[in-house]
């Protein structure tokens, strides 16, 4: 059957993503900013998009990739760094890279669910706020891996050796 293929090198030019979101339109949930440097090579079939990439993301709106999109608040704009990135049927499958932005909100229900899915674990002072408080952070840095293992999530914050996300006053 008839299948539409890229192959995409930016090399030292940083694309706009939004001159491919509506080939591509998960790339709107980025933000209108947002840009691409990097590589991908992708098929798109009746099953959905396969494919891998390997670049970074700059200038991704948060609040539009997150609050946008699901019942809690981030705001901020990070890059967001692929070392690798292979998906297949339109699903991510295996993953690794950074996340980095330097400051926003986040609603303490998006803090909680962290710690329920993924086991991260907020400071005391930031555990004893309201479900529908919104916190200041300075700093958000991760680096992630994906795959059938499932999600791994290590922080590289200034904070102190595993956090995730910091404020003025820490962890």
């Amino acid at each position: 059957p008839p299948a539409t293929r890229w192959a995409l090198n930016t090399r030292a030019t940083p694309l706009p993503c939004s001159l491919v979101a509506d080939q591509l339109p998960a790339l709107r949930w980025l933000g209108a900013e947002a840009t691409f440097q990097g590589s991908l090579d992708a098929v798109r079939s009746t099953a959905g998009w396969q494919g891998q990439l390997a670049g970074t993301f700059r200038e991704v709106d948060l609040e539009e990739l997150v609050t946008r999109r699901y019942d809690h608040k981030l705001s901020g704009t990070a890059d967001v760094c692929f070392r690798r990135a292979r998906f297949a049927d339109g699903k991510l499958v295996d993953a690794a890279g950074d996340v980095v932005c330097r400051g926003g909100v986040v609603s303490r229900s998006l803090l909680a669910q962290a710690d329920r899915t993924l086991g991260l674990v907020a400071d005391a002072r930031v555990r004893a706020l309201e479900a529908d408080t919104l916190w200041r952070y300075r700093e958000l840095d991760f680096g992630f891996s994906h795959s059938v293992e499932g999600l791994q999530v290590v922080g590289h914050c200034s904070g102190g050796e595993g956090v995730v996300m910091a404020d003025q006053y820490g962890p």
